[in-house]
């Protein structure tokens, strides 16, 4: 009886635990942004979306930019304070399926966020960024804070800014791409939509291309003034 009174403690601590874990990480669940530059016009669009399923916390992490088409998805351990975003599988459009498919193995540690304040600093991993001088651990990634849609109240034109542009389905860089656009092609514009953060703000329009509807990324659209 007492073999059978311990072990049922530890299976209680045992799903205790694994409950806490859980309720620790309900804090990281958002969507996250990081965005580099290098002149003239190369560009690199991170985006973290972690969210819970089943009990258990998981994210999408992309990234957008000058010859860059990431796409992973982790799992999420640690709590409150510091987590590691630990690699699952590469997804379907994921550069790295073609030119390094060995190259990630489960449990890999993609990268690492903990809080010093309001701050979130993020500790590479496996992943790194593009720009050498955002290697060493700082403050990089920002929660969203959705400011929300707004119509612009007429239909007006508007001329993308740069080639291999990606419309996409939805005003997020995990959606779905539509079709590509290039450099001064010509699109209809009805729709924004503003996320912020605590240091900047950045958009999505929503435009139309040859019948085609879409989402296109505030920088890479010119507007009339």
């Amino acid at each position: 009886m007492k073999r059978l009174s311990v072990c049922i403690f530890f299976v209680a601590l045992l799903f205790t635990s694994s409950a806490y874990a859980s309720d620790s990480l309900e804090e990281w669940e958002g969507d996250y942004y990081f965005e580099e530059f290098a002149p003239p016009h190369m560009t690199w669009v991170y985006h973290l979306s972690v969210f819970n399923e089943s009990g258990e916390y998981f994210a999408i992490f992309a990234i957008d930019g000058w010859q860059t088409l990431i796409r992973k998805f982790g799992r999420l351990t640690g709590d409150s304070g510091r987590v590691d975003l630990l690699f699952v599988e590469n997804l379907e459009d994921d550069a790295d399926l073609s030119f390094r498919p060995d190259f990630w193995r489960t449990d890999d540690v993609i990268l690492t966020l903990s809080k010093k304040g309001p701050a979130i600093v993020t500790t590479w991993g496996k992943l790194e960024p593009a720009l050498e001088e955002n290697a060493p651990p700082g403050v990089y990634f920002e929660k969203e804070d959705l400011a929300g849609l707004s119509d612009l109240g007429i239909v007006m034109t508007g001329w993308v800014k740069g080639n291999n542009v990606r419309m996409r389905a939805e005003p997020n860089t995990n959606a779905a791409i539509i079709t590509h656009l290039n450099e001064d092609e010509m699109v209809t514009v009805s729709l924004s939509i503003t996320h912020k953060n605590a240091q900047e703000s950045f958009s999505w329009f929503k435009v139309e291309y040859e019948g085609k509807i879409g989402w296109i990324y505030g920088e890479f659209l010119e507007l009339p003034d």
